[in-house]
């Protein structure tokens, strides 16, 4: 196909020592000192479900061009120079992968880098592939002679924005400058530092036994082996069944209870989940951290699906749709993605949806099976 160009993004430069100091800034320092770095990040549950929901949900969105018609209408395109977006961004990954990644790195770091290859054998420059940068790699250089702004790839590889003649298509989330994206993770370096010390504390001390079941006292004095002994032969016969206690005349069981201050880090816990999923725009019960009553339920799931595509999603989608639609296609095309899955009601709602619709002939019956994924009817 002459519109693929080559089947690899730029490969990894040498080492340079400009790199560590360019990647440490993707991330933040907690209240300690500690840098939070997006490997610490991830590594943090309530994180990772964040990142990954937002992701993986707008990844697996249809994604469509349109032109736009001198009628004020559109059409859907569905050709070899705009498959890279609405079919196969690179012959190595499939439309749902490399979205779910650019979105990743634009909701955990700020900033997506999308490295645009241009199409080959073809008069003009149009895009051919989309292949990803991993954040680390680049570096916001600041603008040119001309005012252009600059990105560094590996610290030595100047490039430019794919509509000023480079290579870079560049994603941005909250930012205060125009320039770069703020860094939730720098944000919650804290939060998030807490949550992943406290997740790290937990499992140490489950991991070793810190905290006993309780306590067996025997009123003679015994040597370390008997006791050992006792202990194996205890938890043998009572560790993991609910059964009935029988204990020497000489012994005495006393159940050992969680400390308030075990409590408190259970408390502190469960408010870093909170406190994180709001730095990233989740409800939430969305990731199984909701407060007592605000758990999902089938009577208000599809209000919070369209809170959360409506507040947490929709803010990500029109910059992506903004940003591939101004850099990477003509002036009468625009990228959009197809939402309808997730506001859909249930069958009641949609049935009256439809009915309603159909009858203000706004909706016809084949568009109707269409949005349901049914075949059209001859004559419809």
């Amino acid at each position: 196909m002459i519109w693929r160009a080559f089947r690899a993004a730029p490969p990894r430069g040498s080492s340079n020592p400009l790199l560590a100091l360019l990647t440490s800034a993707f991330g933040g320092r907690a209240a300690d000192g500690e840098l939070v770095t997006v490997d610490t990040a991830m590594r943090v549950a309530a994180v990772y479900a964040c990142v990954s929901l937002i992701s993986r949900t707008i990844a697996a969105l249809p994604l469509h061009v349109y032109e736009r018609t001198r009628a004020g209408g559109r059409v859907l395109m569905r050709t070899p120079s705009t498959e890279f977006l609405w079919r196969r961004p690179n012959p190595e990954m499939t439309r749902t992968e490399f979205w779910e990644g650019a979105i990743a790195h634009a909701v955990l770091e700020g900033n997506a880098f999308i490295y645009v290859a241009p199409a080959t054998n073809i008069s003009g420059r149009r895009p051919a592939e989309l292949w990803p940068l991993d954040s680390s790699r680049v570096a916001i250089g600041g603008r040119d002679s001309q005012g252009r702004m600059t990105y560094i790839i590996d610290g030595t590889t100047p490039q430019l924005s794919w509509s000023q003649g480079g290579n870079i298509l560049h994603i941005r989330g909250l930012t205060l400058d125009g320039v770069s994206g703020v860094s939730p993770i720098a944000v919650a370096a804290t939060s998030i530092r807490t949550a992943y010390l406290s997740a790290q504390s937990a499992a140490r001390i489950m991991g070793s036994g810190g905290i006993p079941s309780g306590v067996l006292t025997i009123a003679d004095r015994i040597t370390q082996e008997e006791a050992d002994r006792i202990a194996a032969e205890f938890e043998a016969r009572h560790g993991d069944r609910r059964s009935v206690l029988v204990l020497n005349r000489e012994a005495n069981w006393k159940p050992v209870a969680i400390s308030p201050d075990d409590m408190q880090a259970i408390d502190t816990r469960r408010f870093e989940v909170v406190d994180i999923a709001r730095v990233f725009g989740v409800p939430p019960e969305m990731i199984g951290a909701g407060a007592e009553g605000t758990s999902l339920t089938y009577a208000n799931v599809q209000d919070r699906m369209i809170q959360f595509t409506q507040l947490s999603l929709q803010p990500w989608i029109a910059r992506i749709e903004q940003a591939v639609s101004d850099e990477l296609l003509p002036a009468a095309q625009y990228a959009k993605f197809d939402l309808r899955g997730l506001l859909r009601g249930n069958s009641e709602q949609r049935v009256h949806y439809y009915t309603a619709l159909a009858g203000l002939g706004a909706l016809t019956v084949n568009e109707i099976r269409e949005l349901e994924d049914m075949p059209a009817l001859e004559g419809s």
